[in-house]
């Protein structure tokens, strides 16, 4: 999630209701991809735009990490596509995403799959941290070789 680049508004309405907290998942409910990203950061005064759905898991029933990557597994994401509403720019329902059928194992096993989905999420961030080091190293390597030959 890129905190960076958020916009800074003044709400008409109640901000509670839209306010994002460490924990929360946002589904994204226009547009043609529906993922669910889990807010795993503490963040001050951030409200979701109605582009998104906002659920906060009961923590002591289900984990936000296990819920997030749940919403995301292929076969759920197809089944949300298929409820999928509009031509131009697809829209869920919020009793699309009420309705789905989520399968809990224990709390045990949700905290693993949490504990793994996001130590794979770390590992793309690093790889592509490394790739890019990589490429730049690489073209580096070629200017060098260039400015050589020209001497």
């Amino acid at each position: 999630m890129q905190v960076d680049a958020a916009i800074r508004f003044r709400p008409e309405r109640n901000p509670d209701l839209y306010r994002v907290s460490r924990g929360d998942i946002l589904v994204v409910a226009r547009g043609q991809d529906h993922r669910a990203c889990l807010v795993t950061v503490d963040l001050v005064d951030t409200l979701a735009s109605s582009v998104f759905y906002i659920i906060r898991p009961q923590e002591q029933v289900v984990l936000p990490g296990f819920l997030a990557w749940w919403l995301n597994r292929p076969r759920v994401q197809a089944e949300i596509r298929s409820q999928s509403r509009g031509t131009g720019i697809g829209y869920i329902s919020r009793q699309t995403i009420e309705h789905l059928p989520v399968v809990l194992p224990s709390l045990r096993v949700q905290r693993g799959i949490s504990e793994a989905v996001s130590l794979w999420q770390k590992k793309q961030v690093l790889q592509a941290s490394l790739d890019e080091k990589r490429e730049q190293l690489i073209h580096a390597i070629c200017r060098q070789a260039v400015r050589q030959d020209k001497e």
